[in-house]
């Protein structure tokens, strides 16, 4: 059974805030760390994440700390809550001070670019076996920290911790369901971003909910046609971390990779789109390592394609539509 005295939250982003308010209530101490020394301070200081999550006040027993080693130690959990191109130099620092009955509890929904490792193939690559659970969902930490009522998958192919986890964190707004299917979550979770983009790009053209309910229905068919290829379970993506997440992603205003396609459909070029954005669009790595992936092993996957060859070899979103829309005619698959 996990301790409850202490977890150790890593990245106080957004989600990181959000998942520390949940875990500040069964446990009797939540430490969280970043890189931002300096945005430590200013939540330690003024009790509130005036960056990511403003107007939402922080438990007193949610402490933000610079030394890495103090908020790790004794600590029952580790949960990973950071943009997933940092993953690997992130779990270096953590292998140091990281205790042999201490679990991993990922956040993150990404996958690294050249190599197109999940975050649980990283992890075993960088520090070896160890327990390991993934939550995923539709779940934006904006409304997570208004206790708005949401529902998430916890994976993991330890069956007790995700029982665990799933016993500590649900509440009365936030429902925790189980998987063994730590593949088919992470993929789901990941490849979402992509069809996000793509739902956003439409926005930005002016096109209706036609469209994106197009994008959404075969976006989804692309993804676990996708995760097929690494024995993920395609019924996964009938589930929260699957057509769940794709929803709230496609749709919602809070969503950064939503956003950045909407500024690429209304004319801005994809690099101009970035640096308008003040958060991580975790989407555009995972198009463009699924686009060299799908392409290189001629994997049917039009929509990531179209995305993939806006963001990255100049086709204009105009011209990725009509190339999608007259594609060779053919039955529909599930």
């Amino acid at each position: 059974m996990i301790s409850l005295k202490k977890a150790a939250v890593i990245g106080a982003g957004s989600w990181g805030t959000a998942f520390s308010q949940i875990l500040s209530d069964p446990f009797d101490e939540v430490f969280v760390w970043d890189i931002d020394e300096k945005h430590l301070l200013e939540l330690e200081t003024a009790r509130e994440n005036k960056k990511y999550l403003p107007g939402i006040s922080l438990a007193p027993n949610v402490r933000f700390l610079p030394d890495l080693k103090e908020v790790m130690s004794e600590s029952s959990i580790v949960v990973l809550a950071f943009p997933s191109v940092f993953v690997r130099e992130t779990l270096k620092k953590i292998k140091k001070h990281l205790q042999k009955t201490q679990k991993l509890v990922n956040l993150i929904k990404g996958i690294e670019l050249n190599t197109l490792n999940r975050v649980s193939e990283i992890v075993l690559q960088e520090i070896g076996e160890v327990g390991y659970a993934v939550f995923s969902g539709p779940s934006h930490a904006e409304e997570v920290a208004q206790k708005m009522p949401t529902a998430i998958v916890c994976a993991s192919e330890d069956e007790q911790l995700a029982l665990d986890l799933q016993k500590i964190t649900s509440t009365d707004y936030f429902r925790v369901y189980t998987s063994d299917d730590v593949c088919g979550v992470e993929l789901g979770g990941s490849l979402k971003n992509i069809m996000a983009i793509a739902a956003g790009i439409s926005d930005g053209l002016g096109y209706g909910s036609n469209t994106k309910a197009a994008i959404m229905t075969r976006g989804i068919n692309e993804i676990a046609r996708f995760a097929s290829h690494f024995n993920a379970s395609p019924f996964t993506f009938l589930g929260l971390s699957g057509i769940g997440d794709l929803i709230t992603t496609c749709i919602s205003t809070y969503s950064r990779n939503r956003r950045y396609g909407e500024l690429i459909g209304k004319g801005a070029d994809p690099e101009e789109a970035l640096s308008k954005m003040t958060m991580v669009v975790e989407g555009r790595d995972t198009a463009e390592a699924v686009g060299r992936y799908c392409i290189e092993r001629n994997i049917d996957m039009p929509i990531t394609r179209a995305v993939y060859n806006t963001l990255f070899k100049n086709l204009s979103p105009q011209a990725a539509v009509k190339e999608l829309m007259t594609r060779d005619i053919k039955p529909e698959k599930i």
